[in-house]
């Protein structure tokens, strides 16, 4: 039988030659096997996550928030609740390896589920308790300058952003679907008060869907953020006890897939 021509040019040299074809071979081999395994490359991020964690006691909405750099190849990340999360990469086509942060162990028999972004952060309320959930003496705040860092921080966390972005009152923002000036921020405040360590963010939300928010939340001393409500409506309050009279009327929905 005649080897292929491949084959045969290579041994009908000297042996000279074919130690070197063989010695490159070897050597392309062996850099394919060189760097970290994507097992390596997967505990990295789950190590990030849980270092961002640590330090901001939460979770990060994205690997690029925990300080991973995007890779279409993945690792990949996502949430399963506010608190758990999965971190996963591809091994053979259709198949992958997941890691469960609540079993803190790697499978490839994972049946979690992402949680869509902002989903957390729901919680509706009964006709009655709207009635007072916003009952005592607030202080309201018309400048986001005269807001912590920390509650520009929750704010951020609650509406998906990676950092605060919020327009004063009478400020530019994008208010409609399409986006002339990407500098200016998707939201715009419309009032917000504070009772102690209890907050609330009553703005507006430009786009497509563009409408009013209002959002309550705590923030503790160690700066830790308690989602307490969220609803969603057509039509902005001019006063705190206007505010109040739409919320126990209904006006602000809580039972809509309604992004922040």
């Amino acid at each position: 039988m005649t080897p292929p021509r491949s084959i045969h040019v290579i041994f009908g040299r000297s042996s000279s030659n074919a130690s070197v074809y063989l010695f490159a071979l070897v050597f392309v081999l062996a850099a394919n096997s060189c760097g970290p395994s994507k097992r390596d490359l997967g505990n990295a991020v789950v190590s990030k996550v849980e270092e961002f964690k640590r330090t901001n006691g939460r979770l990060p909405n994205s690997l690029s928030e925990a300080g991973v750099e995007k890779d279409e190849n993945c690792p990949c990340y996502c949430k399963t609740t506010g608190n758990t999360y999965i971190a996963w990469y591809g091994t053979t086509l259709g198949e992958s390896d997941t890691y469960d942060s609540e079993t803190k162990k790697w499978s490839d028999r994972s049946v979690k589920v992402c949680l869509p972004t902002g989903q957390e952060f729901r919680k509706q309320l009964s006709p009655a308790d709207k009635q007072h959930i916003l009952d005592g003496l607030f202080t309201v705040v018309t400048k986001t300058a005269d807001m912590p860092a920390s509650v520009k921080e929750a704010f951020a966390q609650i509406t998906g952003q990676p950092a605060f972005a919020l327009a004063n009152p009478g400020q530019k923002f994008q208010v409609a679907d399409v986006i002339i000036d990407a500098s200016l921020p998707h939201r715009r405040l419309v009032f917000a008060g504070v009772r102690g360590d209890e907050w609330f963010v009553h703005y507006e939300v430009g786009g497509i869907g563009h409408g009013y928010c209002l959002l309550l939340f705590k923030v503790d001393t160690k700066n830790n953020m308690q989602f307490l409500w969220g609803g969603a409506g057509s039509r902005s309050a001019e006063s705190l006890d206007q505010l109040r009279n739409m919320v126990a009327t209904g006006q602000f929905q809580d039972d809509l897939q309604y992004t922040w």
